[in-house]
């Protein structure tokens, strides 16, 4: 799974009345703007071959509808699988932020910016081991190994200090209507499938632990 960083941005017009924007500077618009320079970190700066991802997702300003605010909070997440990826939109993303607001005559500053958690990276010898043991757990069939997300994990700070290796449980049952992804309202998981991955786990387990003791002289 990928590295996520955090970011926070203020950016700050002049408040006016609704019907009177050129007697100040809109920064809602300004943060418009803001929002989709930042979506071309991705298009035009970051090598086509190399996931990368740029999401503003929470949007909070004004108090009236007829009122234009001064100032607009924006917060959102980067994701990328690599280290100079990672360098480089954090890079980008300062200077488009505040170029962008000084072009509409505001101001931005990016108030917050980092690291909420690495790359999850499984250890190869380790995974050589886990899928044998999985393989006799679930089955061949049921063993896939699937291909990077853009999702985060803080298990990834254990894998920086002892080698690690990540599992995703199946729980989609479409016969109960779990079929809704991760972080919607609508999530329902297939509790069935508790019993495999406790004894996955176990197995994986005792597996290297076996491992381990015949190594032993």
């Amino acid at each position: 799974m990928a590295a996520v960083n955090r970011f926070r941005i203020t950016v700050t017009g002049k408040q006016s009345h609704g019907a009177m924007p050129w007697e100040g500077i809109d920064p809602i618009v300004t943060s418009a703007h803001i929002i989709t320079a930042l979506q071309t970190i991705v298009s035009r700066k970051v090598d086509a071959r190399q996931p990368a991802v740029v999401s503003v997702g929470i949007i909070n300003a004004g108090t009236a509808w007829n009122i234009i605010p001064g100032e607009v909070s924006l917060e959102g997440t980067v994701r990328t699988h690599d280290a100079e990826v990672c360098r480089q939109i954090a890079e980008q993303f300062k200077r488009i932020v505040e170029g962008t607001a000084a072009a509409h005559g505001a101001t931005a500053t990016v108030d917050a910016y980092g690291v909420y958690c690495p790359v999850v990276w499984n250890d190869p010898e380790l995974g050589k081991l886990a899928k044998l043991s999985l393989d006799r757990v679930a089955g061949k069939e049921n063993v896939v190994e699937i291909k990077p997300v853009m999702g985060g994990e803080d298990f990834a700070y254990y894998a920086e200090k002892i080698p690690g290796f990540y599992v995703f449980l199946g729980v989609r049952n479409e016969s109960i209507g779990a079929v809704h992804a991760l972080h919607t309202p609508n999530l329902i998981l297939d509790e069935a499938a508790f019993p495999l991955g406790v004894r996955a786990h176990c197995m994986m387990a005792l597996d290297y632990l076996r491992s381990k003791a015949a190594k032993k002289p």
